[in-house]
């Protein structure tokens, strides 16, 4: 099964906007039932609007069912899945936004704690939005605008489609900064908080510890501890095997390593330790959860695993 993209244009062409400053913004369907967008990762924050059908929406582990007009929210780095469970065709309007776009159009002042909202953490905070909701805030109008724009374009769609992707997101952000009662961070610090995030997913397999990771941010230990715990609601331990536990998650689904090869090379010191924290965090071992999520292997794939 393909996806449709008849529709689609690609305003910032690089795969699921990893790298650049760039939008994405595209329909895509999901033929029948069963079909689905197998469980990926990618560094864009990506928003879906869901216009025909019943999905049933995973991330983080967390699941939604999503009629039309509801929305979901997808961080950066967070593992997410997409499914079919209607009799007939599902349609939903995906919308990337890389972190540099996230930065283009935010102040010195306030770009840093955006995109800690925006990325994965560990506080449970809002990922999904009923149709009732964003009839409230404004967010079904924007998302009908910009399906309109991409089913009829002109010559000012570029500009159009950035300014409605800056519209939902600057909704979105208002609602989790205001769901935060955590007192503000100051924007240095969050900007370090959010470097030590980048700088973990992508040396997580490495021997890092939160020393080693407060010096890559210029921290003292105890004032990056601190502040890593009160921005993510994690501390560097929890958080690191957090994001060790998706990449692994993902590499028991995608490959056919084994799993000592899995736990080399997501991190983890010991296949024992690797498979003891795996239960602990997803009630069964790597090898059961392997098993469970393969039993759907032929049902057609719609393949958004570009990284």
């Amino acid at each position: 099964m393909s996806s449709d993209y008849t529709l689609s244009r690609y305003i910032q062409s690089t795969k699921h906007l990893d790298y650049g400053n760039g939008i994405w913004a595209s329909p895509q369907t999901l033929g029948c039932r069963d079909n689905f967008v197998k469980p990926h990762i990618h560094t864009a924050i990506e928003i879906l609007y869901f216009m025909k059908g019943i999905h049933r929406v995973i991330v983080d582990g967390v699941e939604y069912t999503a009629y039309p007009g509801d929305m979901a929210l997808f961080r950066s780095n967070s593992l997410h899945e997409v499914y079919n469970i209607s009799d007939g065709r599902c349609t939903h309007f995906v919308l990337q936004l890389s972190p540099a776009h996230v930065i283009s159009f935010s102040s010195e002042e306030h770009g840093s704690s955006y995109l800690l909202k925006l990325s994965l953490g560990c506080k449970n905070e809002k990922a999904f939005w009923t149709k009732e909701e964003c009839e409230a805030n404004g967010l079904s109008e924007c998302f009908g605008e910009l399906i309109n724009q991409e089913a009829e374009g002109d010559r000012f769609s570029d500009i159009t489609t950035k300014i409605l992707s800056s519209r939902v997101l600057l909704i979105i952000l208002r609602e989790l900064f205001l769901e935060d009662t955590a007192e503000d961070t100051d924007e240095d610090v969050s900007g370090c908080i959010y470097n030590a995030i980048v700088y973990i997913n992508g040396h997580y397999m490495e021997n890092i510890t939160a020393d080693i990771c407060a010096k890559k941010v210029f921290m003292s230990y105890g004032h990056f501890s601190r502040s890593f715990k009160k921005a993510t609601g994690a501390n560097f331990k929890d958080y690191l095997n957090t994001i060790r536990l998706i990449r692994a998650e993902r590499a028991l689904i995608a490959t056919d390593d084994t799993i000592a090869e899995i736990c080399r090379d997501c991190g983890f010191n010991t296949v024992s330790y690797f498979i003891a924290t795996f239960r602990r965090n997803k009630g069964m071992t790597p090898a059961v959860y392997r098993e469970k999520h393969r039993q759907g292997s032929k049902r057609c794939e719609i393949s958004e695993d570009k990284q």
